[in-house]
């Protein structure tokens, strides 16, 4: 008899779980030790008002927009809302996610930078190497066709955004689920965008590799971001915290690369070699 494709899952997923657990409090333990780290750096205190004042544009912009949208519609706001309560917290944790998008295609280096000075404290050597491998140009001019491209090949993120809304219509345990899931995509999401300092500007990754890359560190980077996004979805002074959160990702790219310093040392062909088993 074959096996039972559903056992099958549910068996992997057990074995699997200690062990992803495990990667996710590593990835946990270098937030905060990250963020303690960049809160007593000097350079980030000098640096992270050029990130406030940009991000803080997108933000204001996008604030405004919600509210103005409220005034307009809320009595289908309010219907929908009296249904699915659970898309209050999935705008919560959307805004800063897509300010930081947004700023981070737009002004690459305001984010950028603030990795750059804690991975200076960290190893001076290897921030002088990905720093000559960025363009630091303090706007990109193609930022508008990179954000569209980014909307174009969000489907996946959209479609589960709104599966999750989906569940807030159960009553009582509704709002939870489509907060808990919410976040969960948003967490994947926001590694992918504060390690692009990495994958993206310095090693100039196809979405190929970067998926790959990313895939083979999902469960430790979640956990890296999971903490940043609950701050992040605090209103108006939450999205801040991203900056902190961009700093402190030197922490887990230069504990990354610890584990491979004899290959770190080595000139590589492809990015994907750098990193060759999964964290």
């Amino acid at each position: 008899m074959a096996p039972n494709p559903p056992a099958n899952k549910l068996v992997k997923l057990a074995k699997n779980a200690v062990p992803r657990a495990r990667k996710m409090w590593e990835g946990f333990q270098e937030a905060i030790m990250g963020g303690l780290g960049a809160l007593q750096n000097p350079k980030i205190r000098q640096d992270y008002a050029k990130f406030v004042k940009s991000m803080g544009v997108i933000l204001l912009a996008m604030y405004a927009v919600f509210g103005i949208l409220l005034l307009v519609y809320w009595p289908i706001v309010l219907f929908i809302v009296s249904w699915a309560p659970g898309l209050i917290g999935q705008v919560l944790s959307l805004i800063p996610l897509w300010a930081y998008i947004i700023t981070k295609k737009r002004t690459p280096m305001a984010s950028n930078q603030l990795f750059l000075d804690e991975l200076e404290k960290l190893s001076p050597q290897r921030e002088q190497e990905l720093a000559q491998q960025m363009n630091t140009e303090e706007v990109n001019k193609s930022w508008l066709d990179d954000l569209y491209h980014d909307l174009r090949t969000s489907w996946h993120f959209t479609r589960y955004s709104l599966m999750w809304l989906a569940f807030s219509v159960i009553p009582v345990v509704g709002s939870f689920i489509t907060w808990f899931g919410q976040t969960w995509l948003v967490a994947d999401r926001m590694g992918w965008n504060l390690l692009s300092v990495y994958t993206i500007s310095a090693k100039k990754m196809s979405y190929r590799q970067q998926k790959h890359w990313m895939r083979a560190r999902k469960w430790r980077i979640i956990g890296f971001t999971l903490p940043y996004v609950l701050l992040a979805s605090l209103p108006v002074i939450g999205p801040f915290f991203l900056g902190i959160a961009q700093a402190a990702t030197a922490h887990i790219y230069f504990h990354l690369l610890s584990k491979e310093s004899e290959t770190a040392q080595k000139p590589t062909a492809s990015p994907l070699v750098e990193f060759k088993k999964p964290t």
